[in-house]
């Protein structure tokens, strides 16, 4: 699988050198609604901005949006913005998704975040200055870049099998990983470990983990 084709910014903690990430690739960068305002202080300008819309009011949108940026009005309460980014993203063919902001600022937002992107079956890259929680799709193969020696932790956000993990000290085979504390701090041995499973839903998370590269699995 390819790099991340689309990046979501939302509304928490974001810094100019996170948007540096982004700046010099052609992916689709989407501003969570009030995330617009972070994204023109730091020299970044979104191609889209989506979500309820309380940030940024109609004479804004007019007046201070550079032309060309996309708005897209979801009023759903049942959602949060970023739930309607990345919602937004997959229905415009992005499998592949880096996300940034997604934590800091309010803690029921950040938990909302983290939850929106548990529900969602796209790969998803969330990247905050403390490390990456990497959601990964099922039914392919990720190989993930970590340190030697580093730790990383496999979360069963849903119960997971058929769970299959290499290139660590503590390696899986079709493996069963319930939802719970099972899965925290497992060693990488080499440069990258590599990984598939069959259902479920499955996070990464580590303090240095490079962007995934999944590979259809029936390819490997």
């Amino acid at each position: 699988m390819e790099a991340p084709t689309c990046a979501i910014v939302a509304n928490g903690d974001v810094t100019r050198s996170d948007l540096s990430r982004i700046a010099p690739t052609n992916m689709t960068v989407v501003a969570c609604d009030g995330a617009v305002w972070a994204c023109l202080d730091h020299g970044t300008c979104p191609h889209a901005v989506v979500g309820d819309l309380d940030s940024i009011n109609e004479l804004e949108r007019k007046e201070v949006l550079p032309s060309g940026v996309e708005v897209i009005h979801m009023p759903d309460q049942s959602a949060n913005d970023l739930a309607k980014a990345l919602a937004w993203a997959e229905a415009a063919g992005h499998r592949s998704l880096l996300v940034l902001g997604a934590t800091g600022g309010d803690l029921q937002h950040e938990w909302g975040n983290m939850m929106a992107c548990a529900a969602s079956a796209l790969d998803i890259c969330v990247l905050d200055g403390r490390g990456a929680r990497q959601f990964l799709s099922r039914g392919a193969q990720h190989r993930l870049g970590v340190r030697h020696r580093a730790s990383f932790s496999l979360m069963a956000v849903h119960d997971v099998g058929g769970l299959t993990l290499t290139g660590a000290e503590f390696e899986l085979d079709h493996a069963t990983l319930r939802t719970g504390s099972k899965g925290v701090h497992n060693v990488a041995c080499d440069d990258s470990v590599t990984l598939s499973y069959a259902t479920g839903r499955l996070a990464v998370v580590a303090d240095s983990i490079a962007f995934f590269s999944p590979e259809d699995a029936d390819e490997a």
